[in-house]
């Protein structure tokens, strides 16, 4: 599998206005994509909603996601700065065909 294929989406990240992820939206986004077979997803770094939240909205964002789409969906995850996101999360989530793009 190539790293990029295919079509890409780019959801908004559902927030309220204190930064704290809608955890229910954002998954029925991403429902709605994989069910459109989608070939990726890109997190966190188009719409502009993560330069607003915290270190961990982000890392609640990711997680839903990986959950979500459980590895039939490549994510793509804009991730500022990259090294935080290093730890036991990104660990885990690796065999969930999740890619960080810095």
């Amino acid at each position: 599998m190539t790293l990029f294929h295919g079509l890409s989406a780019f959801p908004i990240t559902p927030a309220t206005p204190n930064g704290q992820i809608i955890a229910d939206d954002l998954a029925q986004l991403l429902l709605r994509l994989k069910a459109a077979q989608v070939n990726s997803v890109g997190l966190l770094g188009s719409t502009g909603t993560y330069a607003y939240l915290d270190r961990a909205a982000r890392q609640k964002a990711v997680s839903i996601a990986a959950e979500t789409l459980a590895g039939d969906v490549s994510l793509i995850v804009r991730w500022v700065p990259c090294a935080p996101m290093l730890p036991w999360r990104w660990r885990r989530m690796q065999p969930r065909r999740v890619r960080m793009v810095c």
